[in-house]
């Protein structure tokens, strides 16, 4: 063994009622060449899951305790650490927990992902670490991200105030009738502006995505006042902020198997309500906007969540029915 050897990434995988999805995960992070470590957190799953996880894991790995994390990091093998917490402290606080654990035990640098993050290549950490490494203000590191409807996510432009507005808000027919061909457009050029490194993206999709330890820390970690959504954006904003940048590596892809289409046929107002939530906490908090025009703003957002997305939703579900199953 090289004593001179210290793993420098920690992969961080958050479980919330997926122990099945989760191991999947886990083996497909094996697929990678690069060798580096993987901490799983139970994220306060119900008792029937997390024990199930638990089961699972047991079954298909050999499992190291946390405490020996800073000493594992001289192996050359992958080490897999549990974690449990006591609730569902949501994205933020529970990812926190992760962050911390690889700070503490030394590691350059961490892999957030989600459980349902597929690896198109072998070396997709390698490919993502060189470029962090090529400069010491580089914080935040992303792949190309495809969701499974062939849908680019991502890299995103900073949040406007207009976003309370359109295109999902009380601007939205103008919208749908007028303006979508041409903001289509400019958001297919401002992704090649990405890709090409003309312009440096303001936050990436929080699914998959590898950060600097010291520039996480640096910044404060996650904000934990939020439980879901806006993680991103506010990350972003505390490490421009802190002077660290963020890079786009489009040459390696990574797809995450989310459907979108699904999901935008469903009507979860809890979720939307959620967004809404944190989306006005980053502006009250980050963007200092007052309590007046942030009001406003919620007001449109719920035309949006209670009007337009509900008649929308509803003519999609009609069309899918009369057109059959066959045909979806």
């Amino acid at each position: 063994m090289n004593s001179e050897f210290k793993k420098d990434v920690l992969v961080i995988i958050l479980n919330y009622n997926k122990p099945r999805e989760t191991i999947e995960q886990i083996k497909e992070f094996f697929k990678d060449e690069y060798i580096f470590d993987i901490l799983v957190i139970d994220n306060g799953s119900d008792t029937e899951k997390r024990d199930k996880l638990r089961l699972l894991l047991k079954n298909n790995f050999s499992i190291t305790n946390t405490i020996d994390m800073k000493t594992c990091r001289e192996n050359q093998e992958i080490n897999i650490f549990y974690l449990e917490t006591k609730q569902n402290l949501g994205y933020a606080r529970g990812n926190n927990e992760g962050l911390r654990l690889a700070c503490e035990a030394g590691y350059e640098f961490s892999i957030i992902s989600n459980n349902d993050i597929k690896l198109t290549e072998t070396k997709t950490i390698a490919t993502l670490v060189d470029k962090a490494k090529k400069d010491d203000s580089i914080a935040w590191c992303a792949p190309k991200i495809i969701n499974i409807n062939n849908e680019i996510q991502g890299p995103y432009s900073k949040p406007r105030l207009l976003d309370f507005f359109y295109p999902e808000g009380i601007l939205y027919p103008i919208y749908k009738t007028i303006t979508k061909k041409s903001f289509d457009k400019f958001s297919g050029l401002l992704n090649e502006r990405y890709e090409n490194g003309i312009e440096e993206p303001n936050f990436f999709i929080g699914c998959f995505g590898l950060f600097r330890n010291e520039a996480i820390k640096k910044s404060g970690f996650l904000d934990h006042n939020t439980f879901l959504y806006y993680e991103e954006q506010i990350l972003s904003k505390r490490l421009l902020v802190n002077g660290y940048h963020l890079k786009y590596c489009s040459e390696t892809i990574v797809i995450h198997e989310h459907d979108y289409k699904k999901e935008r046929k469903s009507l979860n107002i809890k979720n939307y309500m959620m967004f809404l939530k944190s989306m006005v906490y980053y502006f009250r908090e980050y963007e200092n906007y007052n309590d007046f025009i942030i009001f406003i703003g919620f007001l449109s957002k719920l035309s949006w969540i209670y009007i337009y997305n509900p008649v929308i939703v509803f003519i999609k579900r009609a069309i899918s029915f009369k057109r059959g199953p066959a045909q979806e």
